[in-house]
């Protein structure tokens, strides 16, 4: 099978990238199934099983042939934040089992705005906020060591303070290129925080942007994500993006969408969700995510086995979880 080269890649990512994961498939460590004039799978490899990222950056009508080849290839294949119609499909044609994995927050940015009841706790952030005297803006010249202080800081609070994530989240010191933006927290000079955003691309334009990294320092850290998330989203909606996609939050489930997955599994994973906060901030982050009222899209895990734990694992291990 052809390789692309890394510029092959970054256009057809220009075309279809449309997934909020699409751009982290560039990320270093990543592994490719190219198929020429169709597009490209990104994976990682553990313990003998592909752990494909996002959907398949090619055309909606190539996405079946391009998953069959695939899986032609290598059987053991798990497909990991894949957005609804993908998981129906790797079920319906090709007898994988969807498991919802949680939902992605998206905001349309020509009709949101800081209205509303809910909204409440992002009004106040943002006010208390500039009662501190923080002030944001766009800025991608602050110095590395600056910027790596705060990261080192931020990681310290964590559950896990050996390591960044990957993976799911794109590393911290992987700036692509010049269509990634990064806005900052100050205070009296003083970085309070950042959050980097990567784009959403469709038909060769970028259509959206998703906070793909943020860190803020220990005094400054409730707040300061609503402060850079508001931010940049006024700033997106002034240049005309369509969206914002605020991410993951990992096994929140939308009461809207089914349960595909066996009573054993979901059992599990919702006792993960309610009991596994030594490990992620589940409910942090669906709380959070959710203050901006925004659409919840189900996305899923797509997997071969019955029970999917050893997957799971995986998963939480590839992204420095575990």
């Amino acid at each position: 099978m052809q390789q692309f080269s890394f510029q092959q890649r970054r256009e057809y990512l220009r075309q279809f990238g449309t997934h909020c994961m699409a751009y982290s498939t560039l990320q270093p460590g990543m592994r490719y199934y190219d198929m020429p004039d169709v597009g490209y799978i990104a994976y990682r490899q553990y313990c003998g099983t592909r752990f494909v990222l996002g959907d398949p950056v090619c055309a909606f009508a190539d996405i079946p042939l391009i998953m069959r080849e695939a899986l032609r290839e290598h059987r053991q294949t798990c497909f990991v934040q894949i957005r609804e119609h993908t998981a129906m499909m790797l079920r319906d044609e090709f007898g994988l089992r969807p498991l919802h994995m949680g939902v992605e927050t998206l905001l349309p940015l020509a009709q949101w705005n800081l209205t509303g009841k809910r909204k409440q706790v992002v009004r106040t952030a943002r006010n208390q906020a500039a009662e501190r005297g923080i002030t944001v803006e766009e800025d991608g010249q602050s110095p590395r060591e600056e910027i790596e202080r705060v990261s080192g800081a931020w990681l310290g609070t964590r559950r896990v303070k050996s390591k960044q994530m990957s993976f799911l989240v794109r590393p911290l010191g992987v700036q692509l290129d010049r269509d990634t933006r990064m806005f900052v927290a100050r205070r009296e000079g003083q970085l309070a925080g950042f959050a980097v955003f990567d784009p959403i691309y469709s038909q060769g334009r970028i259509i959206g942007y998703t906070p793909d990294i943020t860190r803020s320092s220990e005094e400054f850290r409730q707040g300061v994500y609503y402060c850079l998330v508001i931010a940049a989203a006024e700033r997106f909606k002034k240049e005309g993006a369509e969206i914002l996609n605020l991410g993951l939050s990992p096994l929140s489930i939308n009461n809207g969408t089914p349960r595909s997955e066996s009573r054993l599994v979901a059992r599990s994973l919702d006792l993960l969700f309610e009991r596994g906060n030594r490990f992620y901030n589940f409910k942090g982050v669906c709380f959070t995510k959710s203050r901006f009222c925004g659409t919840e899209i189900p996305v899923f895990f797509a997997h071969p086995n019955r029970y999917p734990f050893r997957e799971i694992l995986s998963v939480l291990s590839l992204s420095n979880v575990l």
